[in-house]
Protein backbone atom coordinates (compact mmCIF):
# COMPACT_ATOMS: atom_id res chain seq x y z
CA UNK A 1 0.00 0.00 0.00
CA UNK A 2 1.18 3.24 -0.58
CA UNK A 3 -0.22 6.41 -0.55
CA UNK A 4 0.32 10.15 0.51
CA UNK A 5 -0.63 11.69 4.10
CA UNK A 6 -3.24 9.99 6.41
CA UNK A 7 -4.65 11.23 9.40
CA UNK A 8 -6.58 8.86 11.75
CA UNK A 9 -8.86 9.64 13.77
CA UNK A 10 -10.69 6.89 14.54
CA UNK A 11 -9.88 2.94 15.07
CA UNK A 12 -8.28 1.93 11.42
CA UNK A 13 -6.73 -1.36 10.07
CA UNK A 14 -3.93 -1.62 7.65
CA UNK A 15 -2.27 -4.27 5.92
CA UNK A 16 1.89 -4.15 5.28
CA UNK A 17 4.11 -2.95 3.96
CA UNK A 18 2.72 0.19 4.00
CA UNK A 19 4.65 3.45 2.77
CA UNK A 20 3.04 7.05 3.72
CA UNK A 21 4.74 10.83 3.86
CA UNK A 22 2.88 11.57 7.36
CA UNK A 23 1.05 10.02 9.56
CA UNK A 24 -0.96 11.47 12.10
CA UNK A 25 -2.81 8.77 14.72
CA UNK A 26 -5.26 10.80 17.32
CA UNK A 27 -7.17 7.45 17.31
CA UNK A 28 -5.98 3.64 16.85
CA UNK A 29 -4.02 2.35 14.24
CA UNK A 30 -3.02 -1.35 13.69
CA UNK A 31 -0.56 -2.24 10.67
CA UNK A 32 0.23 -6.02 9.96
CA UNK A 33 3.27 -5.70 8.76
CA UNK A 34 5.97 -3.15 7.78
CA UNK A 35 5.32 0.94 8.42
CA UNK A 36 7.66 3.51 6.05
CA UNK A 37 6.98 6.74 6.84
CA UNK A 38 8.69 10.58 6.60
CA UNK A 39 6.95 11.60 9.83
CA UNK A 40 4.94 9.79 11.88
CA UNK A 41 3.11 11.61 15.04
CA UNK A 42 1.11 9.20 17.43
CA UNK A 43 -1.07 10.56 20.36
CA UNK A 44 -3.40 7.68 19.98
CA UNK A 45 -2.13 4.45 20.03
CA UNK A 46 -0.62 2.38 16.99
CA UNK A 47 0.72 -1.03 16.91
CA UNK A 48 3.00 -2.34 14.57
CA UNK A 49 3.57 -6.47 14.08
CA UNK A 50 6.16 -5.60 11.54
CA UNK A 51 9.45 -2.76 11.12
CA UNK A 52 9.08 0.55 11.29
CA UNK A 53 11.20 3.36 9.37
CA UNK A 54 10.50 6.95 9.61
CA UNK A 55 12.41 10.16 9.45
CA UNK A 56 10.90 11.44 12.33
CA UNK A 57 8.61 9.85 15.23
CA UNK A 58 6.72 11.65 17.65
CA UNK A 59 4.90 9.77 20.50
CA UNK A 60 2.92 11.43 23.13
CA UNK A 61 0.63 8.08 23.27
CA UNK A 62 1.45 4.51 22.79
CA UNK A 63 3.32 3.32 20.45
CA UNK A 64 4.22 -0.40 20.26
CA UNK A 65 6.37 -2.09 17.63
CA UNK A 66 6.91 -5.72 17.14
CA UNK A 67 9.99 -5.69 15.55
CA UNK A 68 12.60 -3.35 14.69
CA UNK A 69 12.53 0.87 14.90
CA UNK A 70 14.74 2.51 12.56
CA UNK A 71 14.54 6.46 12.39
CA UNK A 72 16.18 9.50 12.20
CA UNK A 73 15.07 11.24 15.18
CA UNK A 74 12.74 10.27 18.20
CA UNK A 75 10.98 11.86 20.81
CA UNK A 76 8.91 10.25 23.07
CA UNK A 77 7.02 11.51 25.80
CA UNK A 78 4.19 8.78 26.21
CA UNK A 79 4.94 5.21 26.12
CA UNK A 80 7.09 3.41 23.21
CA UNK A 81 7.35 -0.45 23.24
CA UNK A 82 9.69 -2.35 20.96
CA UNK A 83 10.22 -6.04 21.25
CA UNK A 84 13.82 -5.98 19.60
CA UNK A 85 16.10 -2.46 18.40
CA UNK A 86 15.75 0.70 17.89
CA UNK A 87 18.35 2.58 15.88
CA UNK A 88 17.86 6.23 15.52
CA UNK A 89 20.22 9.20 15.33
CA UNK A 90 18.94 11.47 17.97
CA UNK A 91 16.40 9.50 20.56
CA UNK A 92 14.84 11.62 23.43
CA UNK A 93 12.36 10.03 25.98
CA UNK A 94 10.86 12.21 28.85
CA UNK A 95 7.71 9.37 28.99
CA UNK A 96 9.20 5.74 29.33
CA UNK A 97 10.82 3.60 26.48
CA UNK A 98 10.90 -0.41 26.68
CA UNK A 99 13.29 -2.09 23.94
CA UNK A 100 15.19 -4.98 23.80
CA UNK A 101 18.20 -2.91 22.54
CA UNK A 102 18.23 0.87 21.77
CA UNK A 103 21.12 2.49 19.71
CA UNK A 104 21.02 6.34 19.19
CA UNK A 105 24.26 9.21 18.46
CA UNK A 106 22.66 11.14 21.12
CA UNK A 107 20.75 9.28 23.45
CA UNK A 108 18.51 11.39 26.52
CA UNK A 109 16.38 9.38 29.12
CA UNK A 110 14.21 12.17 30.91
CA UNK A 111 11.78 10.00 32.19
CA UNK A 112 11.87 5.27 32.33
CA UNK A 113 13.75 3.38 30.28
CA UNK A 114 13.59 -0.63 30.81
CA UNK A 115 14.85 -3.06 28.49
CA UNK A 116 18.91 -4.83 27.82
CA UNK A 117 20.99 -2.05 26.29
CA UNK A 118 20.99 1.48 25.63
CA UNK A 119 24.20 2.72 23.46
CA UNK A 120 25.32 6.13 22.47
CA UNK A 121 28.00 8.12 21.83
CA UNK A 122 26.58 11.56 24.10
CA UNK A 123 24.49 9.75 26.99
CA UNK A 124 22.20 11.88 29.69
CA UNK A 125 20.13 10.42 32.11
CA UNK A 126 18.27 13.25 33.49
CA UNK A 127 17.72 14.27 37.00
CA UNK A 128 15.18 11.51 38.64
CA UNK A 129 14.81 9.66 35.60
CA UNK A 130 15.66 5.68 36.00
CA UNK A 131 17.25 3.41 33.35
CA UNK A 132 16.73 -0.42 34.49
CA UNK A 133 19.44 -2.36 32.25
CA UNK A 134 22.64 -1.29 30.69
CA UNK A 135 23.49 2.39 29.19
CA UNK A 136 26.62 2.36 27.21
CA UNK A 137 28.43 5.48 25.97
CA UNK A 138 31.47 7.49 24.85
CA UNK A 139 30.54 10.67 27.24
CA UNK A 140 27.81 9.40 29.84
CA UNK A 141 25.99 11.76 32.64
CA UNK A 142 23.62 10.67 34.93
CA UNK A 143 22.12 13.32 36.70
CA UNK A 144 20.79 14.52 39.67
CA UNK A 145 19.07 11.95 41.64
CA UNK A 146 18.45 9.81 38.92
CA UNK A 147 19.32 5.72 38.87
CA UNK A 148 20.76 3.40 36.04
CA UNK A 149 21.44 -0.38 36.96
CA UNK A 150 24.38 -0.57 34.65
CA UNK A 151 27.20 2.25 33.30
CA UNK A 152 29.79 1.15 30.80
CA UNK A 153 31.65 4.58 29.55
CA UNK A 154 34.07 6.61 28.57
CA UNK A 155 33.94 9.54 30.46
CA UNK A 156 31.53 9.07 32.63
CA UNK A 157 29.99 11.74 35.50
CA UNK A 158 27.46 10.69 38.49
CA UNK A 159 25.72 13.69 39.75
CA UNK A 160 24.62 14.33 43.32
CA UNK A 161 22.44 11.78 45.00
CA UNK A 162 22.28 9.85 41.78
CA UNK A 163 22.61 6.18 42.70
CA UNK A 164 24.06 3.12 39.81
CA UNK A 165 24.30 -0.41 41.12
CA UNK A 166 28.05 -0.87 38.44
CA UNK A 167 29.86 1.73 37.21
CA UNK A 168 32.50 0.85 34.48
CA UNK A 169 35.15 3.71 33.16
CA UNK A 170 37.88 5.37 31.28
CA UNK A 171 37.40 7.99 33.80
CA UNK A 172 34.84 8.39 35.95
CA UNK A 173 33.76 11.08 38.28
CA UNK A 174 31.08 10.45 41.25
CA UNK A 175 29.64 13.55 43.49
CA UNK A 176 28.15 14.25 46.77
CA UNK A 177 25.50 11.87 47.90
CA UNK A 178 25.97 9.95 44.74
CA UNK A 179 26.19 6.02 45.25
CA UNK A 180 27.76 3.66 43.15
CA UNK A 181 27.60 -0.49 44.58
CA UNK A 182 31.30 -1.19 42.06
CA UNK A 183 33.45 1.04 40.30
CA UNK A 184 35.63 -0.33 38.01
CA UNK A 185 38.24 2.44 36.22
CA UNK A 186 40.90 1.97 33.79
CA UNK A 187 42.59 5.53 33.95
CA UNK A 188 40.97 7.67 36.96
CA UNK A 189 38.19 7.50 39.58
CA UNK A 190 37.54 11.20 41.55
CA UNK A 191 35.30 10.41 44.18
CA UNK A 192 34.12 13.07 46.52
CA UNK A 193 34.37 12.53 50.12
CA UNK A 194 30.85 12.55 50.34
CA UNK A 195 29.91 9.51 47.70
CA UNK A 196 29.63 6.01 48.68
CA UNK A 197 31.22 3.79 46.70
CA UNK A 198 30.94 -0.05 47.87
CA UNK A 199 33.81 -1.75 45.73
CA UNK A 200 36.80 0.42 43.95
CA UNK A 201 38.97 -1.49 41.59
CA UNK A 202 41.20 -0.67 38.51
CA UNK A 203 41.40 -2.53 35.27
CA UNK A 204 43.59 -2.81 31.92
CA UNK A 205 40.14 -2.27 29.87
CA UNK A 206 36.27 -1.66 29.49
CA UNK A 207 34.87 -4.72 28.84
CA UNK A 208 32.89 -3.09 25.99
CA UNK A 209 34.80 -1.81 23.23
CA UNK A 210 33.82 1.41 22.39
CA UNK A 211 33.52 3.04 19.16
CA UNK A 212 34.61 7.28 20.53
CA UNK A 213 36.47 8.23 17.06
CA UNK A 214 35.50 11.73 15.62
Amino acid sequence: MGIGDLSVGGSVKLKGPVKLGTLSIAGSLSVEGDLETDVLEVSGSARITGVLRSGRITVSGSLTVEKNVEAGKIEVSGSLSVSEKVEAENLSVSGSLKAGEARANRLEIYGMARGGSFKGREVEVGRKSEVHGLMVGCNVVVARNASVDRVVGKQVRIGRGAEVDYLEAEEAVVEDSATVGVLVYVVKAELSDKSRVGELRKTDKLSIALDCNV
